[in-house]
């Protein structure tokens, strides 16, 4: 009767200016960064997006996304930075860069300290994914 989850590290990926070019930089970002990894388990697949982008077959026989999709008593949320992003065209995928911003708190790592990110995170999971027991 053992419960079974995943961990997955997680971050908000927020555009580093109002530029359309910044904000598709973070669509891109979000699904390299994260929906890569919650889509198959969620039963979405992998992000068509990502796919498209990486320009790659996943190797994938029949029944391998089922079992990525077998439900999960809980998710595990690693949260340490948020990726602030801008547009790198000429960069690998996802063609995004990360932006770092001067002024802002730090670690000693040289993450910004955002913990609005968390919380962000949480609900994201909660409400796109239907993640009901959460582990942080």
């Amino acid at each position: 009767n053992a419960r079974i989850g995943i961990v997955n590290n997680l971050s908000p990926c927020e555009p580093a200016t109002d530029r359309e070019a910044d904000q598709a930089a973070a669509i891109r970002a979000d699904g390299h960064t994260n929906r890569w990894w919650l889509d198959p388990i969620h039963g979405r697949g992998y992000p068509q997006d990502m796919v498209d982008l990486y320009g790659v077959d996943i190797p994938i026989r029949s029944g391998d996304l089922d079992t990525i999709a077998a439900p999960l008593d809980w998710l595990g949320v690693n949260y340490y930075f948020r990726n602030v992003i801008a547009d790198d065209p000429t960069g690998l995928p996802p063609r995004a860069k990360q932006v770092y911003l001067p002024g802002v708190r730090r670690t000693a790592m040289d993450w910004e300290v955002y913990g609005d990110g968390l919380e962000q995170l949480l609900v994201r999971v909660a409400e796109e994914y239907g993640a009901e027991r959460i582990f942080v």
